[in-house]
């Protein structure tokens, strides 16, 4: 599931067809259905004349490929232990790079499709720069890791797993981890961050879904959900998507402006005895 680049859209991939919704009428706009012997192979498509553009050779169609934030960067697995990087422009391939570990888990670029991250069966994280395969480093947390982004400035890789209820945030050149966002009160599902950098949003199996000062890691805001599942930002951050897996139904949620989010955080901690370093991350002063 994702936006397209505009934020009027929400694309969803089912294991029969593709579909497009309008994100303000929730009417669907458009319908793919040929997707079902995809194997081997990512497609793009047209949407409007709903047929094939390119064709891009992939060991598989998820979760073995990746684009950069930018989207201009994009990332598929082959079987032959090698990735192929491709340029969205024109779908030519810019270079292969190989590795040693075959990817157990998500394969993901970084902003400008400089670096990888992917996880191994041994439950590690590898960071790899994309122009010369070289490993910048190696993240072992002894968690199982279930989903994982960088940071919008590319310093850090930030982590969520099936063995704690915190969100993980992990220094690229130490393979440390130098921060966490605590809250949940179970394993936490997904996470994004927005395009400004500024916010985090995490969806857990507690039934919430929280927005995060990404600076100060203070919750800002909880919403309680029936069902969960993955999270996106739009483009412009003033939305988010969120996919149920129980019933491929997608939730939109109008991110709340900066100043509303102060004034509930205000609220919350205006009685409580805190420090002036803890006021101002509070935006108490």
């Amino acid at each position: 599931m994702d936006f397209d680049s505009t934020g009027d859209k929400v694309i969803i991939t089912t294991d029969s067809n593709i579909q497009v919704f309008d994100v303000n009428s929730k009417v669907r706009k458009s319908i793919i259905e040929e997707i079902a012997n995809l194997s081997g192979y990512l497609y793009v498509w047209n949407e409007k004349e709903q047929n094939k553009t390119s064709m891009i050779p992939c060991y598989a169609a998820w979760p073995y490929y990746s684009y950069s934030k930018d989207r201009n960067i994009m990332l598929t697995v082959q079987d032959e232990h090698y990735f192929q990087i491709w340029n969205t422009k024109d779908f030519s391939n810019l270079r292969d790079i190989h590795f040693k570990d075959f990817p157990q888990k998500q394969v993901v670029l970084n902003s400008d499709g400089s670096m990888i991250a992917y996880g191994t069966d041994d439950n590690n994280i590898v960071i790899l720069n994309s122009e010369n395969g070289k490993i910048i480093s190696i993240i072992t947390g002894a968690f199982r890791f279930r989903n994982y982004v960088f940071s919008n400035d590319d310093k850090y890789l930030i982590t969520c797993s099936y063995d704690e209820n915190d969100v993980n945030k992990w220094d690229l050149k130490t393979g440390k981890c130098v921060g966490k966002w605590k809250g949940h009160t179970h394993r936490v599902y997904d996470i994004d961050i927005s395009p400004d950098g500024k916010y985090m949003v995490s969806v857990s199996h507690d039934g919430t879904i929280k927005f995060w000062d990404y600076q100060s890691a203070i919750c800002l805001v909880t919403y309680h959900v029936v069902q969960y599942g993955e999270v996106v930002f739009s483009p412009k951050g003033d939305k988010v998507a969120m996919i149920s897996f129980d019933d491929d139904k997608v939730t939109i949620l109008e991110f709340p402006p900066l100043q509303e989010l102060i004034d509930q955080t205000r609220e919350r901690f205006k009685n409580r005895q805190l420090t002036p370093e803890e006021r101002r991350n509070y935006y108490l002063e």
